[in-house]
């Protein structure tokens, strides 16, 4: 928590050395202690915002689809390249669409813009606006306490687990990447041992050398045989064992294709109870001539399920099994038996 009194550490900060590291001696001590730590900045380019730059590990640039919300963007990125260059210090950027009014033609246009414009960077996830959220602010709570079932509320609860999902996803890239540096490290000292230990013996002991250099070799070599052999073995298991739970679940299964038609849209996914209404690549249709379709294998049994449509959510307009749900919006239905249904 802030208080008034820190829009005085600008001109306090001005004329001190390292004044852009003094959120780091405070963060740094105390950083290990928590899973995530958000630093909410002012709209403002001054040396506060440089201080949480420099301390952060990634930045989240919340905007309007306005012209000059994107304008923003730019200026803003020109001092993350700037922190980079002059403090060695890479954040990355993430683009956070919030105030999106879906009853508006200009905010599906400036939408379209945004992801031409910054592609990857930006959320699947989209904040619409909802008189809620600023009731709750008004209240002083936050938007789950307050009311927890609307759409404000389930925006972010979306936000927060599709940053999580990121997250786990780059913990297990860079452990992998860990594993493999250190991996290569080894490899690399040990060669540079032998190749150390060979020069400094001389002729005479050279036989005597090469042996004690071929033993522990051998013995790794061995070592690394036996490894592999598990790994092999461990993998024919896992392979054995997928193909036995997939040739049991076969029969149970039932592929439903779930199809809606959208021309123009940039990208469409449909969730549902089926999958505990999560959002990943295994839920996303593709695009044929207009309409969004995709192949689900699912056990026999009554699923509700929605279309999400460049991040705004849809009920399936050609399916009149329908009910509504405790957010207020309409789940629509759908029964699948051991014959293949198309949605």
């Amino acid at each position: 928590p802030s208080n008034i009194l820190v829009g005085t550490l600008e001109q306090e900060l001005s004329d001190e050395i390292g004044r852009e590291l003094k959120l780091s001696e405070v963060l740094n001590p105390i950083k290990n202690e928590y899973d995530y730590i958000l630093i909410d900045c002012a709209p403002s380019l001054g040396i506060l915002t440089v201080n949480a730059l420099r301390v952060s590990d990634q930045l989240i640039i919340p905007v309007e689809t306005s012209r000059f919300s994107m304008q923003g963007v730019d200026h803003l990125m020109d001092i993350v390249d700037l922190v980079k260059d002059r403090l060695n210090h890479s954040v990355k950027c993430q683009v956070l669409l919030t105030m999106f009014d879906s009853r508006l033609r200009h905010s599906f246009a400036m939408l379209s813009t945004f992801k031409e414009k910054f592609n990857e960077l930006i959320y699947d996830t989209i904040i619409h606006i909802n008189v809620k959220l600023k009731e709750a602010a008004v209240m002083g709570k936050t938007v789950s306490s307050y009311d927890k079932y609307c759409r404000g509320s389930k925006d972010y609860y979306s936000l927060a687990k599709e940053m999580i999902a990121k997250e786990e996803g780059k913990e297990s890239l860079e452990k992998t990447r860990a594993e493999t540096k250190k991996v290569r490290e080894g490899v690399k000292e040990a060669t540079r041992k032998v190749k150390e230990q060979q020069a400094q013996e001389d002729s005479a002991k050279e036989m005597k050398a090469q042996e004690k250099i071929a033993s522990p070799i051998k013995d790794l070599t061995e070592r690394i045989n036996e490894v592999v052999s598990e790994v092999r073995k461990e993998q024919d298991l896992s392979s054995r064992m997928k193909k036995l739970v997939l040739e049991e679940t076969k029969e149970f299964l039932s592929k439903t294709l779930f199809s809606i038609e959208a021309p123009g849209a940039k990208s469409v996914f449909v969730t549902g109870s089926f999958n505990d209404w999560s959002l990943d690549e295994t839920c996303r249709l593709k695009e044929n001539n207009g309409r969004w379709q995709t192949d689900i294998e699912l056990k026999p049994g009554i699923y509700k399920y929605q279309f999400i449509v460049d991040g705004v959510w849809k009920e399936d307009p050609q399916n009149p099994q329908k009910e509504r749900n405790s957010f207020g919006d309409i789940n629509s239905l759908v029964e699948v038996s051991a014959n293949t249904d198309e949605i």
